[in-house]
C-alpha cells in the first residue's frame, strides 16, 4: 500500500497468513544443517533482513518501522538485529511488564552472540553490529482526570525504578479509534479530518510520541 501525503510519503508493507509459519522454516533452515556449515547457516539466516533492507540504500527512506510479534522467534531476532533503535509497547501492568529485564538481557545476549560468530567468521561479508537502545512505551492506560489510575501509575513507576528507560508520553486505551483505523487502509495518526474528539485525542498523542522519538534520536 502506498499513501502519499502531504510533507512525504509513507508505504505500508503488509504481513500475510502465509507467513505464520516462517518461523519454523527458517529454525529447520538452521538446525538442519550440517555442524560444519552451522556459522554460516546462522550468519545468514539471522541477517536476511538486515541484508535486504541495506540493498534498498540509505536514500530510500528516512525512517523503516518493523512491528514485531510479542516473541523473541526467528523472525524478531532478525529485525532486532537489522534494527537500530528498539521500542517496545506494553500495558502499566504487573504481568506485561514483568517480562521487560528479560527482554533487555535477550536482546543483550543476541547482539553479543551475532558479534562473536561474525568475528569468528572472518568474511568482510559480515558487519558487527551496535548494542540496542531499548525504550519502553506505556500504551493502553486508564486515565481518571487526565492522569493514569493509580495501579497504571504503580506499575509505570516501577518499571522506572529498574533503571529501565521509558517514553514519557502515554498512549491512552481507546478501543474505537484504533479498531476504526484497519478498515480505512490509513494509520490512524495520519488520518485527515476526524470528526471524533475521542479520535483526535489519540492522534495528538501518537504525534507527540513520534515527536519525543525524533528528538532523542542522534
Amino acid at each position: 500500500m502506498n499513501r502519499v501525503l502531504e510533507r512525504g510519503r509513507l508505504d505500508l508493507l503488509c504481513s500475510h497468513l502465509s507467513l505464520v509459519g516462517i518461523d519454523m522454516t527458517l529454525a529447520a533452515r538452521l538446525y538442519k544443517v550440517e555442524p560444519i556449515h552451522y556459522m554460516k547457516s546462522y550468519l545468514r539466516i539471522y541477517s536476511m533482513l538486515r541484508q535486504g533492507l541495506s540493498r534498498l540504500g540509505p536514500a530510500a527512506y528516512s525512517f523503516i518501522l518493523i512491528d514485531c510479534p510479542p516473541n523473541f522467534y526467528m523472525v524478531t531476532r532478525n529485525a532486532i538485529i537489522a534494527s537500530d533503535h528498539l521500542l517496545v509497547p506494553t500495558r502499566p501492568d504487573y504481568v506485561s511488564t514483568l517480562g521487560i529485564d528479560e527482554l533487555r538481557k535477550h536482546v543483550a545476549s543476541l547482539v553479543s552472540d551475532y558479534n562473536n560468530r561474525v568475528n569468528k567468521a572472518n568474511d568482510h561479508h559480515w558487519q558487527p553490529i551496535q548494542a540496542k537502545d531499548l525504550r519502553v512505551l506505556f500504551t493502553m492506560v486508564t486515565l481518571h482526570s487526565g492522569s493514569p489510575i493509580r495501579s497504571h501509575e504503580s506499575a509505570m513507576q516501577e518499571v522506572k525504578n529498574r533503571g529501565v528507560p521509558t517514553l514519557e508520553t502515554l498512549i491512552r486505551d481507546n478501543k474505537s479509534a484504533y479498531a476504526d483505523a484497519p478498515g480505512s487502509g490509513i494509520p490512524l495518526v495520519v488520518q485527515p479530518n476526524l470528526s471524533s474528539t475521542s479520535h483526535r485525542d489519540a492522534q495528538q498523542e501518537l504525534k507527540h510520541m513520534v515527536d519525543e522519538v525524533l528528538e532523542s534520536l542522534p
